[in-house]
């Protein structure tokens, strides 16, 4: 580490969605995770369902499952343009709307939202 305490490396790996090893899940979650990427084979809706960023596409390839995309709806589309235009930043708007960043990003870019002063 440099320089920074335990508590804050933890508290940054949180913030971005990262697993520690004192974070792995349990074998009951991953078997619920399994699960739920077999129902609905989208790993955004399981995330979304679970209320927490796990590793759910490496849980999906290591068991071969294969996901499918699910397009963002213009209600979504409509709110993340709000949120980006209104100087959230977009890692903040993909955990309210429940789609990963680069998906923010891509749509920010596309309707020419410069995200430099939004992090």
């Amino acid at each position: 580490m440099v320089g920074r305490s335990y508590p804050t490396v933890i508290q940054v790996a949180k913030f971005h969605g990262i697993i520690l090893r004192k974070d792995l899940i349990s074998s009951e979650e991953k078997e619920k995770i399994i699960r739920l990427l077999k129902e609905k084979r989208n790993g955004s809706e399981v995330v979304r369902i679970l209320g927490r960023n796990v590793d759910v596409w490496k849980i999906a390839k290591r068991h071969n499952i294969k996901l499918k995309n699910s397009p963002v709806t213009s209600v979504e589309k409509e709110a993340i343009l709000k949120l980006l235009n209104n100087g959230e930043n977009f890692i903040d708007v993909a955990k309210k709307i429940g789609r990963n960043h680069l998906t923010i990003k891509k749509i920010a870019r596309l309707h020419g939202i410069d995200l430099k002063n939004t992090c």
